[in-house]
């Protein structure tokens, strides 16, 4: 069965997305300390929503706490709302709402208040 130049054309493009996201994707982005090479206190505070040991299935890769790393695909988009259920094991709880300060400027309203 041969494939058509289409299809091969869309994988190919396809295939090259995913690569550069994943490529580029394996430091963490989030809940770091000003100097942007150690995980914040609050990036570790909370528990995951799902089981810990689904969390570490999805999200194989061990945290590295300083320089900070996570699973490659703790970062990616894809995996954003995985990642958010997955929190404590991509380091992502200080982005949990009981753990933000109302210091990031996505986080307030058009009138000063938060969202």
């Amino acid at each position: 069965m041969a494939i058509s130049s289409k299809y091969l054309f869309y994988f190919i493009q396809i295939f090259a997305l995913f690569h550069k996201s994943f490529s580029a994707l394996t430091a963490a982005t989030k809940c770091l300390d000003s100097a942007g090479t150690a995980f914040l206190t609050s990036a570790f505070a909370c528990e995951n929503i799902r089981d810990d040991a689904e969390c570490a299935g999805i999200f194989r890769q061990a945290i590295v706490e300083s320089p900070a790393q996570v699973d490659i695909n703790c970062p990616n988009p894809i995996m954003e709302v995985v990642a958010n259920q997955c929190a404590k094991r991509c380091g992502l709880c200080c982005e949990q709402d009981e753990f933000t300060c109302g210091d990031d400027e996505g986080m307030l309203k058009k009138d000063g208040g938060m969202k």
